[in-house]
């Protein structure tokens, strides 16, 4: 069973906490695909921001073939994806290389040609190679810094919408 299969009970999918209990088996999954184009997705009760939790990575599709084939299927030139870029490069903890799928459906308005990601882990170094002009874009920032960045580097700072618990004990 995959470690993410938690996120398809969290998310309300019919049956997903049964069989993440054994009580029933995957074909009863309240997921199917209607057809070649079409998936239909039954949930327990109605979730308001279901349709935000499948931008997470665990509900992206994967060919049931290549999973089966082993650990390979994620190394560049087998994992197969169904987004705008493949794989090209990977170096562990130094970048990760995408460039164009030939096989998108939109392909012939992908513009960037290359994308390299950088695993920056420490939120001060990230926005010190954002503001040098090294790194295009970063994910986060310290919130400490928040106020200033608005005021230093007006347009560039957004803060999306997120979905999350907080926990306040008093």
């Amino acid at each position: 069973m995959s470690p993410f299969a938690w996120f398809a009970a969290l998310a309300g999918i019919n049956n997903a906490q049964a069989i993440i209990d054994g009580k029933a088996t995957p074909d009863q999954l309240g997921v199917t695909a209607v057809d070649a184009h079409t998936l239909k997705i039954q949930l327990d009760k109605p979730l308001p921001w279901f349709v935000n939790l499948t931008a997470n990575f665990a509900f992206f599709p994967v060919q049931k073939a290549n999973v089966e084939s082993g650990k390979e299927w994620t190394k560049p030139g087998n994992l197969i994806g169904n987004g705008a870029y493949v794989l090209k490069e990977r170096v562990v903890n130094e970048k990760l290389v995408v460039v164009p799928n030939t096989h998108y459906w939109d392909n012939a308005k992908t513009v960037l040609q290359k994308v390299t990601f950088l695993p920056i882990n420490q939120e001060s170094a990230a926005t010190k190679r954002y503001l040098a002009g090294d790194i295009d874009i970063t994910e986060s920032f310290p919130k400490n810094m928040y106020q200033k960045l608005l005021k230093d580097i007006p347009g560039q700072v957004y803060t999306p919408p997120q979905l999350g618990t907080l926990l306040l004990c008093v």
